[in-house]
């Protein structure tokens, strides 16, 4: 590959395939791992496909509003400049950019999965999904405003969650070749990739000759034996049809036992219904699966809490702490446990290590746990923001500070 672009920020490759005039730009999507060296957005597909394709990553899941965006796009533009076709790609927030900046690289089609209009509280106060990311994002110096795009993006999404009031808004904005999936889910690349859709749907955009119209009733035909439609609509299922919820879960489960995803379905379900033991064992299962991926750590460490294990709980958190040291939600949940342990220190140490650890890495996010621990001095400790000035001032430059305390766990 060819680094075309790289800044603390940003870094995009490319990577030639047989046929140099038809290329792919893909824009990452929401990921833990920040790593800028890591793999691009479909970028294993495309190369093993001999697929032409420019992958664009970010430091962190800021949506891309970076201050050199512009100098990233235009890497990629020049780069591109004898292309016959240039097709922005992404998903979620991948999707976001892909419509947003298709333009900026001269884009001649644009495919976006599940993509949102923004994210800005001010401008999407119903989108609840990101809180954090969106509160780091000085979205006031940023020239987001309106969509321009001259081309009509193919959009796929599913009506029935918040991706059909994103893409409502898109549609105020600019002409739309869209495909909607009712209970496709968020991102829709799963329910496209477990109905054998994903790949002919980018082969025919790759092509020029998709028909939306063909695609989704082709793609709300296979829903039904699709396990990952009936598993998603299991989830969406109210309180008081969680019977139906379970059955259709177990239903999916039944084709696919060994898939975290599933599983994690049935024992969110299960929590609901106050079935712990079966459900831990499940939330335990998918944990173990997933090779102890965060989006099944985290909701197993709450059930285990909701069961009344908050020290297992805290285990698992710390366990998760250790693996995704930057991620916010894990920083606080092992914060809330050590309250809930009765470790007040554990609790000081892991909210004053997150908070300079922020600081580090340069985010606004640490001021989240000053709020954090103003919080519990209000309602719970009354002399707590003494000890976390005390603790900040004996440790805040300390080198070995750099890691996660594991002092003061409440056992």
């Amino acid at each position: 590959m060819t680094e075309l672009y790289r800044s603390a920020n940003l870094c995009v490759r490319a990577a030639p395939g047989a046929d140099v005039s038809r290329w792919f730009v893909t824009f990452d999507h929401f990921r833990h791992d920040g790593d800028l060296d890591r793999q691009g957005f479909g970028e294993q597909y495309f190369r093993s496909r001999g697929i032409s394709v420019v992958t664009i990553v970010g430091q962190g899941n800021h949506w891309y509003q970076y201050p050199d965006m512009a100098e990233a796009l235009e890497a990629v533009r020049r780069a591109l400049a004898t292309a016959r076709t240039r097709i922005a790609y992404g998903a979620s927030m991948g999707g976001y950019a892909a419509i947003r900046f298709a333009d900026r690289i001269g884009a001649t089609a644009c495919l976006a999965l599940s993509p949102q209009y923004s994210i800005d509280p001010r401008t999407v106060p119903f989108e609840r999904r990101w809180p954090r990311e969106a509160g780091l994002i000085h979205w006031a110096t940023q020239p987001e405003g309106p969509i321009r795009i001259r081309i009509a993006p193919i959009v796929v999404f599913d009506p029935r969650s918040d991706d059909g009031r994103h893409v409502s808004l898109i549609a105020m904005d600019t002409r739309l070749s869209p495909i909607s999936i009712p209970y496709g889910a968020h991102p829709v690349t799963t329910y496209l990739s477990a109905a054998h859709l994903l790949t002919g749907l980018i082969d025919a955009v790759y092509d020029g000759n998709l028909d939306p119209v063909v695609f989704q009733n082709i793609a709300r035909q296979r829903r039904k034996s699709t396990p990952m439609w009936i598993g998603e609509l299991a989830r969406r299922q109210p309180a008081h049809r969680s019977g139906l919820g379970e059955k259709l879960a177990r239903k999916a489960l039944a084709h696919y036992p060994d898939m975290p995803l599933l599983l994690h379905i049935l024992a969110q379900i299960l929590t609901s219904r106050h079935r712990h033991g079966e459900a831990l064992e499940i939330h335990r299962q998918a944990y173990m699966l997933s090779d102890r991926d965060i989006a099944y750590g985290l909701p197993y460490s709450w059930a285990l809490d909701l069961a009344g294990l908050p020290r297992d709980a805290l285990d698992i958190a710390l366990e998760l702490r250790e693996r995704y040291p930057a991620e916010a939600a894990v920083s606080e949940w092992v914060v809330e446990l050590h309250f809930r342990v009765g470790s007040l220190a554990g609790a000081l140490e892991q909210a004053a290590w997150a908070m300079r650890d922020s600081l580090i890495r340069d985010e606004a996010g640490s001021a989240h746990y000053f709020r954090l621990l103003k919080r519990y001095r209000e309602s719970r400790h009354p002399r707590f923001v003494r000890r976390v000035r005390s603790w900040l001032r004996r440790n805040w430059l300390r080198n070995d500070a750099a890691s996660p305390p594991t002092f003061g766990r409440g056992r």
